[in-house]
């Protein structure tokens, strides 16, 4: 009995020996901690604030969109870009079905038709009688010669050459365009009427591609998607014009990336 106290005796102080090996791991982990932050970091890097975007086409340009939905890119091109010759094409094949797809729809319609909107025809009702009461006033800020400033600003505009336009200086006029925006139902991007190559585009853009489905195989996807673009740069390459271009928008994610 004697002999097994000593042994246990002489095992317990080499308890404490074997502890600071605990600490030497923890550290490890420690280490390994800040990792996992700094590459989710490098993940998200934003572009520089001063950044400008890219606009890859000018007003007097020829669009065709592809694929356009609810028409809402084609709309904001038009009003805030000032895009006169626009052709939005959708996959619907009538306005009764693309109305039924998004019912929001018929604004845009107007909008890229040059008509109206029904929340433009609201407001201008609103604004009616306030247009009324200050046209009065309006005539009565002539010149000597009985012409109005609005009239001077035209004629100079009138003096300008076609040289003095310029879209890439925000200092020189604009040229008015006339418009010249309408709606193609019932286009397939794979397979592209005839009918658009007669007048060739100096830009044809196709935003977020997709072949649709709820397939869960994502090689599958992959797959269709790929055949979907092959198609359209097959069927887009003859209707573009010389210098042209050809703009595709994807998403970042599957199954494009």
């Amino acid at each position: 009995m004697g002999k097994k106290r000593k042994l246990s005796q002489q095992v317990t102080p080499g308890k404490p020996n074997g502890r600071p090996k605990k600490p030497a791991q923890h550290k490890n982990v420690q280490q390994k901690t800040p990792s996992g932050p700094a590459k989710k970091a490098k993940g998200k890097q934003q572009p520089p604030a001063d950044e400008k975007p890219t606009i890859p086409f000018e007003p007097h340009h020829r669009i065709l969109l592809i694929g356009e939905g609810d028409l809402s890119f084609a709309t904001s091109i038009i009003r805030h870009h000032g895009c006169a010759n626009v052709t939005a094409t959708v996959l619907e094949k009538d306005v009764d079905e693309l109305h039924a797809k998004y019912p929001h729809v018929d604004d845009n319609i107007a909008i890229v038709r040059g008509e109206a909107s029904k929340t433009e025809e609201a407001a201008g009702k609103d604004n009616k009688a306030s247009a009324e009461s200050s046209k009065a006033g309006e005539n009565e800020n002539g010149d000597e010669n009985g012409n109005k400033s609005v009239n001077g600003d035209s004629d100079s505009e009138a003096d300008l050459d076609e040289d003095d336009y310029d879209s890439d200086d925000p200092n020189r006029p604009k040229r008015k365009l006339t418009p010249n925006n309408k709606i193609l139902y019932n286009i397939d991007a794979t397979k592209l009427p005839v009918s658009l190559t007669r007048t060739p585009f100096d830009r044809i853009i196709f935003n977020f591609p997709h072949v649709g489905g709820k397939s869960t195989d994502v090689n599958r996807q992959v797959r269709h998607n790929q055949s979907l673009l092959v198609s359209f740069f097959e069927r887009a390459l003859p209707a573009l014009a010389p210098g042209a271009a050809i703009v595709v928008t994807l998403f970042e994610g599957e199954p494009y990336t």
